[in-house]
């Protein structure tokens, strides 16, 4: 009897398995078609790390990539396409640059949750239109725009005819959310940034709900990127007032997550770790105090004793470089005026986007005791580029080139790791700071004429 009942388990179990369960694998397999393509690659990127795939003479490209489940953006010169992969995928992808969020077009295993994603992004784009164009918006307009996107976007997912998984459907609704978050954090940024103005503050409701959001969710941290960013964001932020300093540093400390405590005192280190900001004593304290990366902290310990060399009221390295004249000018030789200097070079497209404002900045401090002094870090075989660029773009002040592009004794000891980069010294050669305001920013304007 025992034997006929596992007889009939046996078949009952054969009989009943439809399809052979698929082995456990940690790659995808990428394939398609690509036209009018500008690059000869196309770049997967997620969280700063990127992946390549070869594209053919022909437009066809084919490559097996070992990868953690996740959100991911395919890119092809300056157009890209939201993507969503999970290790086993075996996924098409067609697409016309030239024509390409129409275009593109997903089949294979995979395909439902990438086109449902293509789809999102375009009922999205008809309600809140161009990023500039909805951080444009007042606050009440903003966030009826970013709410009415949120809900529609849980709609559609909701309803969506697409074959996609149960565990996308879970990871995707939370990515609805944090991203409605994001939205909320990046305002008074981009709103700031796109009227050329400084100071907005972070609406009240904003700022509540980004305090009640949970930032101790490792799972969705290593998942959601738009989760990871918005955390990392959030606390940065609050680094810049000396009052949410301290608080910010006590949430960090008891984090659950040793992943997501690590990452955040990393980035934080990187973003606030520099020279010119006020309060980075306290916050290089308070990292020593709660980090337990022992690397870290003996590398920040090294840079914090450099930027203490560059703190406001510190004596300024000083420099004596060519001039475009084809003399030298000594930072001593200017003494008696403040001084702002500008460190550039003729091949930065951001250092390049400044020039008309400072030039209107020296036009409107023309008679006052104040020196604008602009330090190039090209090359010493570009001088003549250097030269040439001086006069066509009509550059007043005292123009100087400096004797070892990135390597020059007055760009090390600023640890000037990204231009343009300014600085502002005092009548005595001494630093009021070491990161001074662009001068696109309406508050550098207020600082000098403050200070003359």
């Amino acid at each position: 009897m025992k034997k006929q009942i596992v007889l009939v388990a046996l078949m009952a179990t054969l009989f009943s398995c439809k399809k052979e369960e698929k082995k456990a694998v940690d790659y995808v397999l990428i394939s398609g078609n690509i036209q009018h393509h500008k690059e000869d690659n196309l770049i997967l990127y997620k969280d700063g790390g990127i992946q390549k795939i070869e594209i053919e003479k022909d437009g066809t490209f084919l490559d097996t990539l070992k990868l953690e489940q996740g959100y991911y953006v395919l890119y092809n010169g300056k157009k890209g396409a939201n993507l969503f992969l999970t290790p086993g995928d075996n996924i098409n992808i067609t697409v016309d640059v030239d024509n390409f969020d129409e275009s593109i077009s997903f089949t294979g295993e995979g395909a439902g949750e990438n086109n449902y994603l293509k789809n999102k992004k375009r009922t999205i784009f008809a309600i809140t239109g161009k990023h500039k164009t909805l951080f444009e918006n007042d606050v009440k307009s903003f966030d009826e725009k970013i709410k009415k996107a949120k809900d529609i976007s849980e709609k559609l997912l909701a309803s969506t005819t697409e074959d996609i998984s149960e565990t996308f459907k879970v990871i995707e609704k939370k990515n609805i959310l944090y991203h409605y978050y994001q939205q909320m954090n990046d305002y008074p940024y981009y709103y700031d940034s796109y009227k050329n103005i400084e100071g907005t503050p972070m609406p009240a409701s904003f700022r509540k709900a980004l305090q009640e959001l949970n930032k101790d969710n490792e799972e969705d941290y290593k998942t959601i990127g738009v989760y990871k960013n918005l955390i990392h964001v959030y606390y940065e932020d609050r680094l810049k007032n000396k009052e949410t300093i301290t608080t910010a540093f006590d949430e960090i400390k008891n984090f659950n997550s040793a992943l997501i405590q690590k990452n955040i005192i990393q980035y934080l280190s990187e973003e606030a770790i520099i020279p010119g900001n006020e309060n980075v004593k306290l916050i290089y304290d308070r990292i020593m105090e709660v980090s337990q990366n022992d690397s870290l902290k003996k590398e920040l310990k090294a840079i914090y004793s450099k930027i203490e060399k560059i703190e406001k009221g510190k004596p300024s390295p000083s420099f004596t470089y060519e001039n475009i004249n084809g003399g030298t000018t000594s930072l001593e030789e200017l003494r008696g005026k403040y001084v702002y200097i500008d460190i550039w070079a003729t091949w930065c497209g951001p250092c390049k986007k400044e020039l008309p404002y400072l030039k209107e900045l020296e036009k409107t401090f023309r008679n006052k005791e104040i020196t604008f002094v602009s330090i190039s870090v090209d090359e010493q075989k570009d001088k003549v580029k250097w030269k040439k660029m001086t006069e066509k773009q009509k550059l007043k002040g005292v123009q100087l080139i400096a004797d070892q592009d990135w390597d020059s004794d007055f760009v090390k000891k600023y640890l000037v790791e990204a231009i343009p980069r300014f600085i502002l010294l005092d009548k005595e050669g001494k630093i009021i700071t070491a990161n001074a305001k662009r001068p696109s920013s309406p508050e550098l304007k207020s600082t000098l004429n403050g200070l003359l």
